[in-house]
């Protein structure tokens, strides 16, 4: 009796597991396969889909999306001299620009569009932002619940809502950016209908990940900035940050402890930012490096 339960349990099981694999597979449409977004994607919420290196001193702006309003961009004031260096517009016609910036003292930098500016309220130094990158498409929803499930932001707009996608609006006045920044790594980017962006990010041990919006909109009667948010934080990117809330302290390093020694369970996301070493494995090597790496930065 005991065997056939058993054999009764496994099959059921087995049934329910193929009827979610085909709930999953049932959301991907046609566009959604021609544009390369898998049953991976939708089951995990990202993919790793390229990656390159980075020297130290250089920044690279990264265009992802076909209708990123080109009069976004980031202009950088050099900290040691005041003066503006670089402004450097999002364009599609391009799809990265590397820009040499050697700065100790750092830069800070303003998101424009429509020829109004914001400032992020961070210093930004590329000095030591050398290494490797992951180009990484992920849905915008599981880094920050600022978004909607689709990717998109609603924002009441003249007394009535509107949901900005980030684009240059198609026969509106509506247009809105969306900027990452990963250490060496800026991305304008788009989402798709998913609420999926493909962005760069870095892979050194807590290089955080985040993210400013910026938003306009303009009638015969009515023009404005409409505002948007500065430096806000996109979370589980981070290498190191097990937990994934943004930042890497002990509490991580225990954590990865735990996984070592099966106490706890991750999710994919998890298993990536706690690969400290790289090396497609998560185990207590990884936990000693990030302790190492928090005494050495502490």
């Amino acid at each position: 009796m005991k065997m056939k339960k058993i054999v009764v349990s496994s099959i059921l099981c087995a049934a329910l597991a193929a009827t979610s694999i085909t709930s999953f597979s049932a959301a991907q449409s046609k566009e959604d396969i021609e544009s390369g977004i898998t049953f991976d994607d939708f089951f995990y919420g990202y993919k790793v889909l390229a990656e390159e290196n980075l020297p130290d001193n250089y920044v690279k702006f990264y265009t992802s999306g076909n209708r990123i309003d080109p009069t976004s961009g980031v202009e950088f004031t050099d900290l040691s001299t005041g003066q503006v260096v670089l402004s450097q517009y999002f364009n599609t016609s391009y799809g990265s620009v590397t820009q040499y910036l050697p700065s100790a003292a750092g830069y800070s930098a303003d998101t424009k569009l429509n020829n109004s500016s914001g400032s992020i309220n961070t210093n930004l130094n590329f000095t030591h932002t050398g290494g490797l990158y992951q180009k990484v498409r992920i849905n915008l929803n599981k880094g920050s619940d600022y978004f909607t499930a689709n990717g998109t932001y609603v924002k009441m707009t003249n007394n009535t809502p509107h949901e900005y996608n980030f684009t240059k609006e198609f026969n509106t006045g509506y247009t809105s950016s969306l900027i990452f920044y990963s250490g060496g790594a800026i991305t304008a980017a788009q989402p798709d209908k998913n609420g999926y962006v493909e962005i760069y990010v870095s892979t050194n041990i807590g290089e955080p990940v985040y993210f400013t919006t910026d938003y306009c909109y303009s009638s015969p009667l009515v023009s404005s900035s409409g505002g948007g948010v500065t430096g806000q934080p996109f979370t589980g990117l981070t290498i190191g940050d097990a937990n994934k809330n943004g930042y890497v302290d002990l509490v991580d390093a225990i954590l990865i402890q735990k996984y070592a020694n099966n106490a706890v369970t991750f999710d994919e996301l998890a298993l990536r930012c706690s690969d400290v070493n790289r090396d497609a494995s998560t185990n207590l090597l990884d936990a000693l490096k990030l302790q190492k790496f928090l005494i050495k930065l502490n």
